[in-house]
């Protein structure tokens, strides 16, 4: 099922994290979180991250799409069981993503 092999994509990615086999200075890890609540600081830190000398232009969309994500709500319900999930079954299966990744 889709899940399991989210799940063990996840799982694979986060172990080869942990050893070494992911040159950590190329990947920046982007939480959802912070890229809802702050946006335009996050881009800030990708444009460094990449060294990346953006347009003014690009600097004012950047402007522009943090507004609308402050202004953003979901009218999304999603229902774990119908895919016969619970938040306790993912947590329990993604613990070493949440202690490596999102424990900050």
């Amino acid at each position: 099922k889709l899940y399991d092999a989210l799940k063990e994509l996840l799982l694979r990615f986060e172990d080869d994290w942990q050893t070494g086999k992911i040159d950590k200075s190329k990947v920046m890890i982007i939480r959802f979180d912070r890229m809802m609540e702050d946006f335009d600081g996050l881009m800030e830190d990708i444009l460094k991250f990449l060294n990346f000398q953006p347009s003014e232009d690009f600097l004012k969309n950047i402007l522009e799409t943090s507004e609308k994500q402050k202004q953003f709500k979901s009218s999304h319900n999603y229902n774990l069981e119908k895919f016969g999930l619970t938040e306790e079954t993912i947590k329990k299966d993604c613990e070493k993503i949440y202690a490596t990744f999102l424990s900050n």
